[in-house]
C-alpha cells in the first residue's frame, strides 16, 4: 500500500480485480492506495485497508441508519456517520467535517464535500455489469491525514448502493 501524499496523482481507478470476490481496490497501475473487502456472509461488514492501518466498517439501523468506523487492531470506534443519501451523509474525522452526496446527477458523480461545499474526493462509476470507476482527489486535499480512509469510505458507500440497486432489480424480475 502506498500513501496518496507520496504521489502527485489526483486520478485513481476503482477496480474489482476478481468477479468472484467482493474485493475492490483504488489504484493507479500497480500502486494500490486503498482496498475495500466486503466480508462474505456478514451483511454490510467491510474491511478497508489503507497505508495507515485497517478499519472495519459496518452499517447499522433501519429508520436512522449510520455507518460505524472502527480501528481493526484496537476495536476503537473512530466515528459514526449518519447515512442520508437523499440529502447528505455527514462524517467527522479528526474534527474535520465531510459530506457525502450526489455531485452531478447527469454524470453519475458522487463526492465527499468539505464545509465550504468544495469537492474533496469525486467518484464516477461505470455501470457495465461490474462495479468500477474513477476516483478523483482534489489537488488541494491530497495531503489530508485521512484521505485514503475517506476514499475507501466513498467506495464502500458506492458499492453498497450498487448492491442494493441490483437486489431491487432482481426482486422486480422475479415478480
Amino acid at each position: 500500500m502506498k500513501p496518496v501524499c507520496e504521489t502527485h496523482l489526483s486520478e485513481f481507478q476503482l477496480v474489482k480485480p476478481d468477479i468472484g470476490k467482493k474485493y475492490y481496490h483504488i489504484s493507479v497501475g500497480n500502486d494500490c492506495f486503498v482496498s475495500v473487502d466486503l466480508i462474505y456472509g456478514e451483511g454490510t461488514l467491510a474491511r478497508i485497508e489503507t497505508p495507515k492501518g485497517a478499519y472495519l466498517i459496518e452499517r447499522y439501523g433501519f429508520f436512522r441508519p449510520y455507518v460505524s468506523i472502527k480501528e481493526e487492531k484496537t476495536g476503537n470506534i473512530l466515528t459514526n456517520s449518519p447515512i442520508n443519501i437523499t440529502v447528505r451523509s455527514a462524517l467527522s474525522l479528526d474534527g474535520v467535517n465531510y459530506y457525502f452526496s450526489i455531485f452531478d446527477l447527469w454524470k453519475n458523480q458522487w463526492a465527499w464535500l468539505n464545509d465550504k461545499n468544495r469537492p474533496v474526493v469525486k467518484y464516477k462509476l461505470t455501470l457495465d455489469g461490474q462495479i468500477r470507476g474513477y476516483v478523483e482527489v482534489a489537488k488541494d486535499f491530497l495531503y489530508l491525514p485521512n484521505i485514503e480512509l475517506i476514499m475507501g469510505l466513498g467506495a464502500y458507500y458506492m458499492i453498497q448502493m450498487q448492491e442494493e440497486l441490483s437486489r431491487q432489480v432482481e426482486v422486480k424480475e422475479i415478480k
